[in-house]
């Protein structure tokens, strides 16, 4: 019997598609909540946190930290440790034992630097790892040394000389507020 040329083509659609749907590790229940669902479908998607914005190696960006901080919060709201696993897979591939950042150079004093450190107080919290605190202070001093303009405003990074950037309220005020609660 002779395929028609429609039918090898609905053949490999559904062949394909089945390979890509076996490849997600986590089921989307239809009854959760958009959160889990949106939470879930990212993790498929970037088995590894690093790779949300397309990158091909690991890297502390502010991206990945905007994205995590979500992912804290809804660990919070749900006790599910999958969401506060993939905070802890990306921080720990990322920040060694001694709290060094890989790729981190504060000499940049780039703002950027310091979205993705907000994670770092909830999982020094639940963990107590040394490292967590330690790449806190880094970022802090960073913080403190950061170059102003002449108004007081956060450079947004050393290359960018007086340039006060909005995401640097984001990025940087809520790191300062509450490394000083800490």
């Amino acid at each position: 019997m002779k395929l028609k040329y429609s039918n090898w083509v609905i053949i490999f659609l559904l062949f394909s598609s089945s390979l890509i749907m076996g490849q997600n590790k986590y089921v989307i229940a239809k009854d959760l909540k958009w959160s889990e669902k949106t939470a879930l479908s990212i993790m498929n998607k970037y088995p590894k946190a690093w790779q949300i914005d397309g990158a091909e190696k690991p890297k502390w960006d502010y991206k990945m930290g905007f994205a995590l901080l979500s992912f804290e919060k809804l660990y919070d709201k749900t006790k599910n440790p999958k969401y506060l696993d993939y905070v802890t897979e990306y921080a720990n591939e990322l920040i060694d034992s001694s709290g060094n950042i890989k790729g981190y150079v504060i000499k940049e004093y780039n703002i950027d630097y310091v979205n993705q450190g907000k994670i770092l107080f909830d999982l020094y919290d639940l963990t107590k790892e040394e490292r967590y605190r330690k790449a806190m202070v880094l970022l802090r001093n960073q913080i403190e040394n950061q170059p102003r303009n002449a108004s007081g405003g956060f450079w947004h990074k050393q290359i960018y000389p007086n340039q006060m950037w909005l995401d640097g309220l984001y990025m940087a005020e809520p790191f300062m507020h509450n490394i000083r609660l800490s």
